[in-house]
C-alpha cells in the first residue's frame, strides 16, 4: 500500500510490475556502452554520470503519472497538475530516492526468492550483523538503471577518518604511541 506524504494531497502510485518493465526497458534501450564512451568514473565524471540517472528518473516519472491500472484509472494523473511536479527539478527532487528505494527493494526481493539465479552477497559487519553489499551484488541481480550511483547530484564529501580525529584529540593530552 501506498504511503501518502505529507506534503502531497495523495498517494504516488508506483505498480511494481509496471516499474519493473519501464526500468527493464530503460537498460535495454539506454545501456551504460551507449552513453559512457568516454570512460566516464566516479568520482571524476559525477556531473556526467548525474545526468543518466537524471534522464532515468524524468522518463519514468512521465510513465508514472500516466499509469493506468487493471480498472484503467490513472491513479497518479494529479501530480500533472500539481506544483511538486511543474519542472524536472522539483519531478527529480520528488522522485530520485523513491526510485533508488524501490529498485533496491525489488532487487532484494529477486535475490530472496527461491528458485532463481539472482542472488545477495551479504557482508558481516564488526557488531556481527550481516548487510547486504550491494557492489558484489550487482553481478548476481537485474542491472541498475546506468547513473544510479550518481544518484547526488553532486558526490558525498570525504569525512576525516574518526581514527586520526582521536589520534589528533590524543596529542593534545600528550599520548603518542610513535
Amino acid at each position: 500500500m501506498a504511503k501518502k506524504s505529507d506534503d502531497l494531497p495523495e498517494s504516488i502510485i508506483i505498480n511494481t510490475k509496471f516499474f519493473s518493465k519501464k526500468w527493464a526497458e530503460w537498460n535495454h534501450n539506454h545501456p551504460e556502452s551507449k552513453y559512457n564512451t568516454s570512460g566516464w568514473t566516479i568520482p571524476d565524471d559525477w556531473n556526467e554520470i548525474h545526468k543518466r540517472w537524471r534522464a532515468f528518473v524524468l522518463e519514468i516519472t512521465n510513465n508514472i503519472i500516466d499509469f493506468e491500472d487493471d480498472e484503467k484509472n490513472k491513479p497518479n494523473q494529479w501530480m500533472s497538475k500539481h506544483p511538486a511536479f511543474e519542472t524536472d527539478d522539483l519531478k527529480f527532487e520528488q522522485m530520485s530516492s523513491r526510485y533508488f528505494t524501490k529498485i533496491r527493494a525489488i532487487q532484494k526481493k529477486l535475490g530472496e526468492r527461491e528458485g532463481n539465479d539472482w542472488k545477495l552477497v551479504y557482508k558481516t559487519l564488526a557488531s556481527g550483523k550481516k548487510r547486504i553489499d550491494w557492489e558484489q551484488s550487482q553481478q548476481f541481480l537485474p542491472p541498475v538503471p546506468y547513473g544510479m550511483d550518481c544518484k547526488n547530484e553532486n558526490p558525498p564529501k570525504k569525512k576525516k577518518s574518526s581514527s586520526s580525529t582521536w589520534g589528533d584529540i590524543e596529542k593534545y593530552f600528550g599520548f603518542n604511541p610513535e
